[in-house]
């Protein structure tokens, strides 16, 4: 690649937009301690370094600003690759992570300027679904919605926590030599709903942001054994600044697999918290029907999260075509598969058609848009809505009910068929 493939725009100044190389890295790793803290490093260092397919991009200021590792790092943020699963079926996408301004350039739309750079070579790279966590409302403004539900969040208590007992199952740190496991044991994982594909260049970038031996380890992942075998794991995040200590599940196959990991992570979690000179909030995502949430539901009580994950589909017709072995099946497991019929979504500023018979769809296609679907019976879904109907945030009568720009119209049972409520199993990917 040439100095001149490296550069996507330039703004303002002597601001320019460009992929990073290697010469920025360290800039890159700087800057997000800069703005996040210390515990930042070993994380962008690995998303950095990992060669799984991240792309960071930057913008730089000065007078050599488009040369790699050249110029002043004003802004950065990486694309993160996924390979999403709805009901099995996959969903290329990605998740925008690390969003990082020096403060003396905020509030020059440099955020926008990257986004809209990612959301480019994300059309290109042929991605459907883009997901991002972070501050509430902020990436409304950038084309992304509330797509679905941050797995509920327990404050664990630490006196009504399980103790560590190794006699049966012990606990230590994710090694080399499991990642072939945790691979293997991820494909027979439950598919329902939305997931993300946890490939071996994704566990290795895992096990880079958590290498045994760093003081302190901000993240960790833990792996539970019995008879010398591996049989669960979980993830560990600390945020410093907000002085909490995040558990986020992996697989317990039983409660005692479960407790032996909440145990061990919990002192752990004391260990960082001597390093910080300060106590922790102790923070559990649960995982619905699972042993870890009956441990995690014996050991604390719920917090509510402030908001849920955002969510991008740049191409709802092409989402829809991807995901229609899902779409069919809906239909051919109701009361509609001896049916036909076709019904038209509204987006308000384009539409899409979508037909049926004899028990699968038949037809996705562009539609004109209906501008008012109330005044005829249509539907109409906002555009940054549209994420939380095909991922199955609530259902499509769920979202009607929750939101004033859902407009099922007379066609309501034939969107709660195509568009249920769905779980996800994300929280260990995000």
């Amino acid at each position: 690649m040439t100095d001149d493939d490296t550069v996507l725009g330039r703004l303002g100044g002597d601001l320019v937009v460009r992929v990073a190389g290697p010469a920025d890295h360290d800039a890159v790793v700087e800057l997000n301690v800069a703005v996040f803290g210390e515990q930042d490093r070993p994380g962008v260092r690995a998303l950095l370094e990992g060669g799984s397919g991240v792309e960071w991009l930057v913008v730089a200021a000065g007078p050599d600003a488009d040369r790699p590792g050249g110029g002043t790092l004003a802004c950065g943020c990486a694309r993160i690759p996924h390979r999403f699963l709805l009901d099995r079926t996959p969903v290329p996408g990605s998740q925008i992570e690390n969003v990082t301004t020096d403060e003396r350039f905020r509030g020059r739309g440099l955020v926008r300027a990257l986004f809209d750079a990612h959301h480019r070579r994300a059309a290109e790279a042929g991605e459907l679904l883009q997901v991002i966590g972070g501050i509430p409302f902020f990436y409304r403004k950038l084309g992304y919605g509330y797509g679905f539900d941050v797995p509920p969040t327990m404050s664990i208590g630490t006196a009504s926590a399980p103790t560590v007992d190794t006699s049966s199952v012990s606990v230590r740190p994710l090694r080399d030599d499991d990642l072939a496991w945790l691979v293997g044991l991820d494909a027979g994982r439950p598919r329902d709903g939305l997931t993300v594909e946890r490939t071996p260049e994704v566990v290795a970038t895992w096990l880079a942001r958590s290498r045994p031996g760093d003081d302190p380890a901000w993240e960790s992942l833990l792996v539970a054994e019995r008879d010398g075998r591996p049989v669960g794991w979980l993830r560990t995040i600390t945020w410093a600044e907000e002085a909490q200590y995040f558990l986020l599940p992996g697989h317990s196959p039983d409660v005692e697999v479960a407790d032996q990991l909440l145990a061990h992570a919990l002192v752990a979690a004391q260990r960082m918290a001597d390093v910080l000179g300060r106590p922790l909030e102790l923070l559990a995502c649960d995982q619905p029907g699972s042993p870890w949430s009956r441990t995690v539901h014996r050991s604390g009580r719920p917090r509510p999260e402030p908001s849920a994950y955002y969510a991008r589909t740049p191409d709802p017709v092409g989402l829809l075509q991807a995901i229609e072995p899902v779409l069919s099946a809906r239909i051919a497991a109701s009361g509609l598969a001896a049916d036909r019929g076709e019904v038209a979504i509204s987006l308000y500023e384009r539409g899409i058609r979508v037909a049926w018979d004899a028990g699968r769809v038949t037809a996705i296609e562009a539609a004109p848009p209906d501008t008012d679907p109330f005044e005829h019976g249509g539907v109409g879904v906002a555009p940054d809505w549209f994420p939380a109907l095909v991922l199955g945030r609530w259902g499509a009568s769920g979202l009607a009910e929750r939101t004033d720009d859902t407009i099922l119209g007379d066609h309501a049972a034939v969107m709660d068929v195509l568009f249920p409520a769905r779980p996800n199993d994300v929280v260990a990917d995000l």
